[in-house]
């Protein structure tokens, strides 16, 4: 039985926790993680206490607590660790205000407190509301974006912290430091050099960003780099269903009968929409499902539908990038989850290509046929056919107001990724991102990316 003296702890102090089956010795302690990342150490027992450090890196995050002491583990204690709140001095114009912060898990990344800027904003051009409704959705100025925020408890007082980066971009703003004080400027702008020198783009798997009615390619990093896509792969899904409407196979009305692999899919881990099994779905539900949520199931569906099986659909798959000249792109299925090959050891396989590549197959997509995207545009969508409605997983529909999709996607390997399209002063816009961290991370380094390529625009207008 073990038993913690002081359920609430900051950071860089110790927690007490008191044994009553272990006196002495070594013991393996496991922080098994409420927010986030679990983890295990090594501590000492003395005289019936274990006193365990608190990191930086625990800031603000709770655990269950148990000791393993020869495979035997005890009862669980909860911990939480307080954050760490610190003030920052900022300027805007000549106004001096202060703003509550802390890091989240590492040093450096900066959450900063949204109702500061808004007390500080207020009768200023940069004057705005907010309401949050949940971790990753918020009203700002009577419209919904996708930031993710949170709530932290200080002083009896409830404020909303949300990511440095993501408050800039949510407001409009540029943060630039100097010594130990803020600089605030009125509209949110890109040092691309400062961002190269700092290494921003440089751990995706790769990044580009272009308008395809000039040709010009406004940046790119890792732009050759082959690498698994995840369920970007249905955007050539789409294209090849898109085809067939055009050579009058199908058309948007036309009926896709599920069949067993479908359910199957809708019934596993990575199922999205639930798909019965004989039942029939028309065209233009199918594609919502496949494009909005991204439902795997779906993609099974219209490949069957098209080539009377998956196999055969990822061989029309193949020919179409060999059309489109895109030589290291490879795919295994229309939806993008990984494949295990027929053997005793099989290989972990997914679809794959280069971000260039993935540039060029969006570009020909709303090139050649511009009306899908009036399906990758829709924020959601009630099918009727299955009485659901659905959500678009993609941040930059609503983070970005001229942004018209394209697709979302994400497994272990390929990590997230996020296709996107602006249309802005007559530029058609395409910036690739494969390899982020997290959906956070896609969606600003797309927004990021974005940003870049109308301000160079600007330029020249």
């Amino acid at each position: 039985m073990i038993k913690i003296l002081k359920e609430e702890i900051n950071i860089n102090d110790f927690v007490e926790i008191e044994c009553d089956e272990v006196t002495d010795g070594e013991v393996i302690v496991e922080f098994i993680g409420l927010d986030g990342v679990s983890f295990k150490s090594e501590e000492l027992i003395d005289n019936n206490i274990l006193s365990i450090f608190i990191k930086s890196g625990m800031n603000g995050q709770s655990y269950k607590v148990r000791l393993n002491k020869n495979g035997v583990t005890s009862n669980e204690v909860i911990l939480k660790v307080n954050k760490e709140i610190k003030n920052k001095k900022f300027s805007y114009k000549d106004k001096i205000f202060y703003v509550k912060s802390y890091d989240d898990v590492y040093e450096n990344k900066l959450y900063l407190c949204l109702d500061d800027f808004k007390n500080a904003f207020n009768g200023t051009k940069k004057e705005f509301s907010f309401e949050r409704l949940g971790n990753n959705k918020i009203i700002v100025n009577g419209k919904e974006r996708r930031y993710f925020t949170t709530i932290v408890n200080n002083q009896g007082n409830a404020y909303c912290y949300c990511y440095s980066t993501d408050v800039m971009m949510m407001l409009d703003i540029t943060i630039r430091m100097k010594n130990d004080e803020y600089n605030v400027f009125d509209e949110f702008t890109i040092d691309i050099e400062e961002l190269k020198r700092n290494k921003y783009f440089s751990y995706l798997h790769g990044c580009i960003v272009g308008d395809i009615d000039s040709g010009k390619i406004y940046y790119q990093e890792n732009e050759n780099n082959v690498c698994a896509i995840a369920s970007t792969s249905k955007l050539l899904t789409l294209l090849l269903v898109r085809e067939k409407i055009e050579e009058k196979v199908l058309d948007y009305d036309s009926l896709i009968e599920i069949g067993e692999k479908s359910q199957r899919e809708a019934l596993s881990e990575d199922g999205v929409v639930y798909l019965e099994c004989g039942k029939k779905i028309p065209l233009y539900d199918m594609l919502d499902c496949l494009m909005l949520p991204s439902s795997n199931e779906s993609a099974i569906a219209l490949g069957e539908a098209i080539s009377g099986s998956e196999g055969n659909f990822a061989r029309l798959m193949n020919e179409k990038c060999e059309e489109l000249g895109l030589s290291n792109a490879y795919f295994y299925n229309a939806s993008g989850l990984p494949a295990y090959n027929y053997s005793v050891m099989p290989s972990k396989l997914q679809n794959r290509m280069t971000a260039k590549e993935m540039y060029k197959l969006a570009s020909n997509i709303v090139s050649t046929y511009p009306d899908l995207l009036n399906i990758t545009s829709k924020k959601s969508s009630y099918i009727k056919s299955l009485d659901v409605t659905i959500n678009n997983t993609n941040p930059l529909l609503f983070n970005m107001d001229d942004c018209y999709g394209l697709k979302t996607g994400t497994t272990n390997r390929a990590g997230c990724c996020l296709v996107s399209y602006c249309n802005y002063k007559n530029k058609r816009i395409i910036s690739v991102v494969f390899g982020a961290e997290s959906s956070q991370e896609r969606g600003e380094k797309s927004f990021t990316l974005m940003k870049y390529a109308k301000s160079e625009i600007d330029k020249l207008n």
